[in-house]
């Protein structure tokens, strides 16, 4: 227990009774881990846009903007009119400082909404590169965090301010829907692997980036694959819809908790579990993380009752009634046509998304390699920083990074060489000699060293013996070899 004047100041759970939403403490570290992970993302985005999007990149958005109206991609590039490299770190600059400031307390309302609009101008025509749920999620969370803050120049981290109630459900309604969205495409898709529980036979060994306790998980027999299966659909549709009675609420948490946590054991999703697990925190309230973690939270002084703040609770009605409605789109329920015109809207500024990873299992791995050749009979394959690309490929630890080049390489894969023209403008870059593009690769390549190049497709999967950690076999073109003179094609 606290002593002296801090223990009078301090939230006394005997003479303190919180009402159903009072939740000042788990809101404040709700936007202040929001700030965390804003900041890795903006790093691990500052550390390979000039590969992805700089002027001598795959996709130059200075190209790109040209052809963009501000209307339909109000991205602050396209209002600028400007996406050359300074004007990139500079906006990835103030994303990272605004991302830090929340996290700290600094001007916490002002920094999410300065670190949503930075983070959200890269992901509105950063395609395909910044197309993935967890973009669409930390834009959302950003914009929740910015009512969820205070309006105030600092905040101490153990001198919680209130949230208003409606803030507050908005938050928990996210959760919500994320996770339940999210076992229910499963059943819905009508995959057979979901519908036999056979899922997780394949998973392991064929999500994105997988790590060193992928291999381990996967040889594990398949009556444990589906138990596994099964706890799945518990925690995702399940478990959440207890969040409505408090004293179930900390079973709740902690079940989100555990498979975010197991997910991110078990592979590399980047910030992605973390950011989703973190969404969980305000369906505890003051009283009950005091009494989980008194040594902690006793210490955190008495918040003021609960803000009004009309306009925050205005705007978190509608993102949870936008939300709703995406979240009965993920279920098949068509919208009419003036409500789904109003949705594309709220898409376009990514103030609420659909959510429903994994819906369909994939079975089989392969793998893309890029190889080039001086003469065209002996072929030298480029290592990738992260994603498998031969026998011994190891496999990384991506605490929060998510490398943006290597998961689209897996997307590649599933395909053909059409549906992804972007692999195409890649191979022409290096072959151009672009130190933008090669700086994306583990070696980068010499311009000079080669007058050819290809992309070919693999088939992966984990050694049984654990002689190699990948068996690699059938080997076929993906697309056509490129060399001067090259074939043109529009960047």
């Amino acid at each position: 227990m606290p002593e002296g004047k801090e223990a009078s100041n301090a939230i006394q759970p005997t003479a303190h009774r919180a009402g159903f939403w009072d939740a000042a403490i788990a809101i404040n570290l709700f936007w202040r881990l929001v700030g965390f992970v804003s900041l890795s993302a903006h790093l691990s985005l500052h550390t390979q846009v000039m590969g992805l999007f700089g002027e001598g990149g795959i996709l130059p958005l200075a190209r790109r903007i040209k052809a963009l109206s501000p209307s339909e991609f109000p991205s602050l590039f396209v209002l600028l009119g400007d996406a050359s490299n300074f004007t990139i770190h500079t906006v990835l600059f103030v994303g990272e400082g605004a991302s830090l400031a929340l996290s700290l307390g600094l001007l916490p309302a002002l920094s999410a909404l300065v670190a949503y609009l930075a983070y959200f101008s890269f992901v509105s025509i950063g395609w395909p590169f910044l197309s993935f749920q967890w973009d669409a999620l930390l834009c959302e969370t950003l914009l929740l965090s910015g009512l969820a803050a205070p309006f105030r120049f600092w905040v101490p981290l153990t001198r919680p301010s209130p949230t208003s109630a409606v803030v507050r459900f908005a938050i928990v309604f996210l959760c919500v829907r994320l996770h339940v969205a999210s076992g229910l495409v499963k059943i819905l898709s009508r995959d057979p692997s979901w519908a036999n529980l056979t899922a997780l036979d394949y998973h392991f060994e064929t999500q994105p980036l997988p790590n060193p306790i992928s291999p381990i998980v996967h040889f594990l027999p398949s009556w444990v694959h589906k138990v596994m299966t099964l706890g799945v659909f518990a925690l995702e549709i399940v478990l959440p819809f207890l969040s409505f009675f408090r004293p179930l609420r900390p079973w709740v948490g902690a079940g989100i908790f555990l498979l975010q946590g197991l997910i991110n054991l078990t592979g590399n999703y980047g910030f992605f579990n973390l950011l989703s697990a973190i969404t969980a925190l305000p369906l505890l309230d003051d009283q009950q993380l005091q009494r989980l973690f008194p040594r902690v939270f006793l210490r955190f002084a008495s918040p003021q009752p609960l803000s009004s703040r009309s306009l925050s609770s205005f705007f978190a009605i509608f993102l949870v009634l936008s939300g709703g409605i995406d979240f009965l789109g993920t279920v098949g329920i068509r919208m009419p046509s003036p409500l789904a015109e109003a949705k594309a809207w709220t898409h376009r500024l990514h103030l609420t998304s659909p959510y429903g990873p994994f819906a369909v299992m994939t079975t089989l791995r392969y793998e893309i390699g890029i190889e080039v050749s001086q003469d065209g009979k002996e072929w030298k394959r480029l290592d990738f920083r992260y994603k498998p690309d031969s026998e011994d490929a190891p496999l990384p630890f991506l605490p929060l990074h998510m490398p943006r080049l290597d998961w689209q390489m897996w997307f590649a894969a599933l395909g053909e060489p059409e549906d992804s023209p972007w692999l195409f403008i890649l191979n022409r870059r290096l072959l151009e000699g672009s130190e933008s593009a090669a700086s994306l690769f583990e070696n980068p390549p010499q311009p000079s060293g080669f007058r050819l190049i290809r992309a070919v497709r693999e088939r992966y999967r984990f050694d049984p013996r654990g002689k190699r950690v990948w068996v690699v076999e059938d080997m076929t073109p993906f697309g056509p070899t490129l060399g001067y003179p090259m074939p043109h094609h529009p960047p």
